[in-house]
């Protein structure tokens, strides 16, 4: 084989290579495209999808809210009113905190014992709080709750969940523990 006919087998191939590479660059950059339209397309429906569920959320909200009050009837309470939710939160505080003072001052098998010290926790609290409850009713004008009677119930619930300044239930918890170590 000449230098000419070589020259024209390289060029040859040459170009074929070059037409493979471009054809291969040309299917990657489609390839590409059509990645990205793909993700594109995902990333529009995935943000559909969530504006969707925040629609429902917030609509579910809005129905949850226009329900009334499942203990005291109170309408557009959102199931549970303030008050209510207050005095549901601080039964269920009282309730364990019976049963955590039980754990330090009760003998644990007797349940006659756990029993006598949750009672004596309830009592304490349930005193703490009708006094809490009467300081904040000795406080206002006479006749000024009649004008938000949810307010005044639920200020009246909330102060059910706060402890007393300088309150009697946790030195009577401490004095209980005390006495029966």
């Amino acid at each position: 084989m000449g230098d000419d006919e070589r020259r024209r087998v390289l060029e040859k191939r040459l170009r074929e290579h070059a037409a493979a590479e471009a054809e291969d660059l040309v299917s990657r950059q489609e390839r590409a495209r059509a990645e990205k339209a793909r993700r594109a397309a995902v990333r529009a429906a995935d943000q559909e999808r969530a504006e969707d569920e925040r629609a429902a959320a917030a609509a579910a909200e809005t129905v949850r809210q226009a329900l009334a009050c499942e203990d005291c009837g109170q309408q557009q309470a959102g199931r549970l009113c303030e008050a209510c939710g207050y005095r549901c939160r601080t039964e269920t505080l009282t309730v364990e905190t019976g049963l955590l003072a039980a754990t330090w001052a009760a003998v644990l098998d007797d349940r006659d014992d756990i029993d006598a010290v949750t009672a004596g926790v309830r009592a304490s609290l349930e005193a703490d709080t009708k006094h809490t409850q009467q300081k904040f009713l000795d406080s206002v004008q006479p006749g000024e709750l009649d004008t938000d009677p949810a307010g005044a119930a639920s200020v009246l619930a909330f102060a059910a969940r706060e402890p007393p300044p300088g309150g009697s239930a946790s030195s009577s918890w401490s004095c209980s523990l005390s006495e029966r170590r």
